[in-house]
């Protein structure tokens, strides 16, 4: 539980992969940082992360691999992600199911979506409608599985609640 502090204007011209976990981001936005600064930029994974800007914003030519993991986002913030080149997306519980999300790419093969689906918030721009590999949660409703008319693997992951049953063995007299 520290904040991270992103750098002043500055290129990170090599850097292919970018992780950060269990922080606040504050004075700077990364999607900016990604956007401008990382030109290589191959892999980029948020995970545990409060965002001090309102929306998350990339836009990435080299960007192939995004996860996106409990990235807390203001109500009335916005995901927004110009990147034609990833393939792999995690999108895992990022905002509020009214937080509106765009992912715009045409190599998409990979979809992990534990997240609500609206068509009307979520949009999946340039995408195919056949993938690889879709994973999603019971919270994922049926819209989300009609945005693709063929799926070569599907990994749907049902929670059930565990309900705990009180026995009482029969008193015998």
């Amino acid at each position: 539980n520290f904040a991270l502090r992103l750098p002043p204007a500055r290129a990170f011209g090599a850097l292919r992969v970018l992780r950060i976990s269990a922080t606040d981001l504050v004075g700077g936005d990364v999607g900016h940082l990604v956007s401008t600064q990382c030109p290589r930029l191959r892999d980029l994974e948020l995970c545990d992360v409060a965002l001090e800007a309102a929306n998350l914003s990339i836009s990435s030519a080299s960007l192939g691999r995004l996860v996106l993991r409990r990235v807390s986002i203001m109500s009335k913030g916005r995901i927004d992600v110009a990147a034609p080149m990833i393939y792999y997306l995690a999108l895992d519980s990022c905002g509020g199911r009214s937080v509106p999300v765009t992912i715009a790419t045409a190599m998409l093969a990979e979809l992990i979506w534990n997240h609500a689906y609206d068509p009307r918030l979520h949009k999946l721009e340039g995408a195919d409608r056949q993938i690889y590999r879709l994973v999603a949660t019971y919270w994922s409703n049926a819209a989300l599985f009609r945005r693709f008319d063929a799926v070569d693997e599907l990994c749907l992951r049902l929670s059930m609640l565990s309900v705990s049953l009180q026995f009482s063995p029969p008193v015998l007299s």
